[in-house]
């Protein structure tokens, strides 16, 4: 059933950012895409949409969530081959270097699911990985001890 109710519009972002996740986990990332956008919305429109629990949340709670919710989407953009798109959504609240890491992750995933016909797509995405990594770490050297030998 879908039931909508018209006085729930505005969901608490931490429910949205859920319902975003759970579409993530099982590779719905367009779909995921949409909850986390609607959740971002509320994290940036300000308290006033929230339900009572959430204005009560105090603001580095809010802060986090945003955070979280920005990050979920980068990597749902990513995972659906929007990697500008990612990269400029990451670094609304990472540091470039992070970001750039987080698509190298993205990538790696993605070249490992290919099937072995698609080599050449794997190699190439394999790749563009490396060199996401490789600015991470000009971009901030500590990202040596994350980066798998």
């Amino acid at each position: 059933g879908n039931r909508r109710h018209p006085n729930q519009q505005s969901h608490a972002p931490a429910l949205l950012n859920d319902f975003g996740y759970f579409h993530y986990q099982r590779g719905r990332y367009a779909e995921a895409e949409k909850y986390f956008r609607q959740a971002l919305e509320i994290c940036e429109r300000g308290g006033q949409h929230w339900s009572l629990s959430w204005k009560a949340a105090s603001e580095p709670a809010h802060e986090n969530l945003r955070d979280r919710v920005c990050v979920n989407l980068g990597l749902a953009l990513a995972q659906q081959q929007r990697y500008q798109e990612a990269l400029a959504t990451f670094t609304k609240v990472l540091t470039p270097a992070q970001a750039h890491y987080n698509l190298a992750v993205v990538m790696l995933q993605q070249a490992g699911h290919l099937p072995p016909e698609r080599h050449a797509d794997q190699t190439r995405l394999q790749q563009q990985a490396r060199s996401h990594l490789q600015q991470a770490l000009r971009l901030d050297g500590s990202y040596g001890k994350l980066v798998p030998c």
